[in-house]
Formats: structure tokens, C-alpha cells, sequence
């Protein structure tokens, strides 16, 4: 079920981005890494887990990390729901301060794995987004679909390609607008370091429409995966 809907859900974000392409875009080059942590915890079922992610991205404009903790539960062997808070700090270098921007998310995720060596996964976030620059809350939804190739479980390395379209909910004062906010495409391979533990790099395409100039960012992105299941 999940390799139908993968098809569909990136078929539409290309589209997206794509029916986007004649508009005037400006380019930056950007850097970004993270770090995500997940820990199931050691009680009888159901399946209590915790999620911690940490980023830091750096433009041509501005300096962004990223702290999102969380808690999740196991609702199968293929799917997990999860809900959490997330601090934003943004520091602009023409404005020389720092906005801060909180959330509150929730979260569905589903996986699986297919032969020969495919796996897929599938993951549903909303966010309520408040922002020292308004007063209103603004609420995205982000539809995030990943796949992933190993030739052999003896060979640790392959490749991913994932998609994430964003929309916003609703308009704030702030600057989100309702509709299309931006997508997020990554190509490149990964490492299997360990059971638990995966590294992945590789080139992300950063479309935001912003209105004209758009902002399309070529972005060096490096992510490291911890999975503990005692």
C-alpha cells in the first residue's frame, strides 16, 4: 500500500515545484546538517519511544538551528505516531538579531521494506508555528516521502531519494501565506556505520516561493540517523 501512495504524493510535489519553474528565482548556497535520534523505551507494550533531532544551516543571509524533542508510541511494526515541541532561532546577517520561532508538532509515520533491498517511508507532520515577529499562529502541513536502495545487506552503503512539499493552513501576520510554501528534493548515498547508526549526504534542492524573486537554495546536506532499540 505504501509503494502505491509513494508514487503519487512525489509525482504531485514535482508538479508543484515544477508549474513554479518560469518564475524568477534567486539562488543560494547553502550548507546543512543534522543529527536524529530516536530510543525505544524499555517497557511493555504499547511501545513508548523518544525523538530528539538537532540542526544547523547555514545561507548566503542567515544562520538557522534547529532543537525538536519529542515522544512517540508504536502503533504497528510499520507505523508510529508522534508529537512534540520544536525551538527555531534565526539570525539574520543584515538584520543582526536573532527571531525566535516555537512549534508544536504532530506526526505520523509509516515504513517498509520491499525486495530487492528497497525500503519506503512515509511520514505526515503538522505544526503550529508562533513567531516573535506576529501574533498569529500559523499552521503547515508537510508531506515527507522517502526511498531508499541497498544491494545487499553484506554491502552498507545506497542511495536515497526524498521528497517534502510544505503548505500553510492558514495566513499570519508574520509572513506565511496560505497555499504552497516550499519543497525540499535530496539525492545522494548513504553509509550503514552500524545497526543503529547511518550517515547520509548528498545535494538537496531548497524551492520557497517567497514571490518574485523565489528563493531556490543548492544545499550541501549531511545527516547522521541513531536508532536505539533496547
Amino acid at each position: 500500500m505504501l509503494a502505491k501512495l509513494s508514487a503519487p504524493a512525489l509525482v504531485v510535489a514535482a508538479l508543484a515545484v515544477s508549474s513554479r519553474a518560469q518564475a524568477e528565482t534567486e539562488d543560494d548556497f547553502q550548507l546543512w546538517s543534522a543529527t536524529f535520534l530516536t530510543v525505544d523505551v524499555p517497557l511493555p507494550p504499547p511501545r513508548l519511544a523518544v525523538w530528539l533531532d538537532l540542526h544547523a544551516r547555514r545561507s548566503d543571509a542567515a544562520s538557522v538551528g534547529i532543537v525538536r524533542p519529542g515522544v512517540g508510541l508504536h502503533l504497528a511494526p510499520f507505523a508510529s505516531a508522534w508529537v512534540g515541541y520544536a525551538w527555531i532561532p534565526t539570525a539574520r546577517d543584515d538584520a543582526g538579531t536573532v527571531v525566535h520561532e516555537h512549534r508544536a508538532w504532530q506526526q505520523v509515520i509509516f515504513q517498509h521494506k520491499l525486495d530487492p533491498g528497497v525500503s519506503i517511508q512515509s511520514r505526515l507532520r503538522v505544526e503550529q508555528r508562533f513567531s516573535e515577529a506576529g501574533d498569529d499562529v500559523a499552521l503547515r502541513y508537510r508531506q515527507f516521502m522517502r526511498v531508499g536502495w541497498q544491494p545487499s545487506a553484506d554491502v552498507p552503503l545506497g542511495l536515497a531519494v526524498w521528497d517534502e512539499i510544505f503548505f500553510n493552513l492558514l495566513d499570519a501576520d508574520w509572513g506565511p501565506a496560505r497555499g504552497f510554501d516550499q519543497n525540499r528534493f535530496f539525492a545522494g548515498p548513504f553509509w550503514h556505520a552500524t545497526d543503529f547508526a547511518r550517515a547520509e549526504v548528498g545535494y538537496l534542492s531548497h524551492y520557497v516561493e517567497r514571490g518574485e524573486p523565489d528563493l531556490l537554495g543548492h544545499t550541501l546536506a549531511m545527516n547522521l540517523f541513531f536508532a536505539f532499540k533496547p
